[in-house]
């Protein structure tokens, strides 16, 4: 018996000894999301905290990725759109993620109000400034970011490993799950979480109907007065490296054509000189020093359409 006493009390303490350390080391200090079929997930509004103690982000009351809450004003207001991309996540500090930098470089003359989530495609987007048409009568522009994996249905929810839905009991357990068991699970298998969130990831058909519901939507946006209107379409690491992918052209000619078909400026990174492979911090996202080129080229299409009008 005391045996087993014993074998209780050690675990206990390991246990005890492996709250305080993840917690101390601020690995429980990440964003929560919210859930539904439509959306997928989002951040939930109004939080803000400093993963691994030095990563600082914040949501404001529209769950963008700004501590102000949303609220138009005299300023040049800009709408940064997409994923992870945007989002940047909890790798970044908040200074170096696409949004803040394309605020430094505008200045205050303009007021850039990112949003994004991890994974989110087309239809989850559109769905955003669906249910949030307050938004839009306020903004000046909209500057929305693609990737070839946007147009494959949309995103749902499938773990709290990815999108934590509450702040976990048991951290190191959590921690755990998510860095051994389901990050194995991605490096055995790297598309099977994305094949059970997406079953029709590769169908055409699909890919069609969105493509018609984005041209439908750029249509639907000019009925507000928007004097910004950038499309940018962005290659994960090994698009960037085959320049000779049939897909990924076909991808961004059509997304340029509808683009420009409607009024928007539009460009693949792709075809910038400057963008080289020590930029991504992993397979699709940036570096900081790759999300300065990004925010630069940005800067760049809205002072071009300022000084064309």
């Amino acid at each position: 018996m005391n045996r087993w006493k014993y074998v209780v009390l050690s675990i206990g303490l390991f246990i005890g000894i492996s709250e305080v350390g993840v917690r101390t080391a601020g690995l429980g200090n990440f964003p929560i999301y919210q859930t539904d079929s439509e959306i997928g997930y989002i951040p939930a509004p109004s939080q803000s905290g400093k993963f691994l103690n030095k990563n600082d982000w914040c949501y404001n009351d529209k769950s963008m990725g700004v501590s102000e809450n949303y609220e138009p004003s005299e300023k040049m207001d800009l709408l940064l759109l997409g994923d992870s991309l945007v989002q940047g996540g909890n790798p970044y500090r908040q200074v170096e993620k696409l949004g803040p930098q394309l605020q430094g470089l505008l200045g205050e003359e303009y007021r850039v109000w990112p949003i994004g989530a991890p994974s989110w495609g087309f239809l989850n987007e559109k769905e955003y400034l669906d249910r949030h048409p307050e938004v839009m009568p306020g903004l000046d522009g909209l500057i929305w970011v693609f990737n070839s994996g946007d147009f494959q249905d949309r995103s749902k929810w499938w773990t709290d490993a990815t999108h934590p839905r509450s702040r976990p009991l048991l951290l190191s357990y959590y921690v755990l799950n998510k860095y051994v068991f389901e990050g194995n699970l991605k490096v055995k298998y790297p598309s099977l979480l994305f094949w059970v969130k997406s079953p029709a990831q590769n169908s055409l058909k699909r890919m069609d109907e969105e493509f018609d519901g984005l041209s439908n939507e750029l249509q639907a946006l000019q009925s507000h007065p928007l004097k910004y209107k950038i499309i940018v379409f962005y290659p994960d690491k090994g698009e960037f490296s085959n320049h000779e992918n049939p897909f990924y052209d076909f991808l961004s000619s059509r997304i340029q054509a509808q683009a420009e078909e409607n009024g928007w400026k539009f460009i693949d990174i792709r075809t910038l000189p400057e963008w080289k492979s020590e930029y991504y911090r992993d397979q699709i996202h940036p570096t900081p020093q790759g999300y300065s080129i990004l925010s630069k080229k940005i800067k760049e299409l809205v002072e071009e359409i300022s000084s064309a009008n």
